[in-house]
């Protein structure tokens, strides 16, 4: 929450217009990761068969960046792709093996035990109700999780069938 005890914003809360702020700024890499919540935060993988599982390999992601229809830029993590990395291994899925994944999206990103009368403020900043935008498609390419993908809001449990054919 930002609003004080009687529901009032704080005098020294400092706002900014979203849009107007990122279309007119230049963000380089290193301001980009102090704004990205790191991947290990929020998404964990596994593949698994049976009793038997294995991690997925979330260490080498690629990261892009698409802006969504509105206008505000998004941080995309790409798993087991060889786009701009040529001599990466593919991960090999067997059709028994299916993949899970975890997208957990904490919106408020505060300390849990805390006294509820001291004022937080958010690690992160979200412009916009959490989402997670997902989209499948080849090692070989890259996709745009808004025009080809999915949104699955968060909240929301979800479980997804998809079906390779050769």
């Amino acid at each position: 929450m930002v609003c004080n005890e009687e529901g009032n914003v704080p005098e020294d809360f400092k706002a900014v217009t979203y849009n107007k702020f990122t279309t007119s700024q230049n963000f380089n890499a290193s301001v980009m990761s102090t704004l990205r919540k790191p991947l290990s935060e929020f998404f964990k993988c596994k593949i698994t068969s049976g009793k038997s599982h294995r991690d997925c390999n979330t260490n080498d992601y690629v990261m892009g960046s698409y802006f969504s229809s509105t206008n505000i830029f998004n941080f995309c993590f790409t798993i087991n792709s060889i786009w701009s990395q040529p001599n990466k291994e593919i991960l090999k899925v067997r059709k028994s093996e299916k993949i899970e994944m975890e997208f957990y999206v904490d919106i408020s990103d505060r300390q849990k035990d805390v006294d509820k009368r001291i004022l937080q403020f958010p690690k992160y900043s979200y412009s916009s109700m959490p989402s997670v935008q997902l989209v499948t498609h080849s090692p070989f390419l890259t996709g745009s999780p808004f025009v080809s993908g999915h949104e699955f809001l968060a909240g929301k449990d979800y479980k997804i069938k998809l079906k390779q054919v050769n």
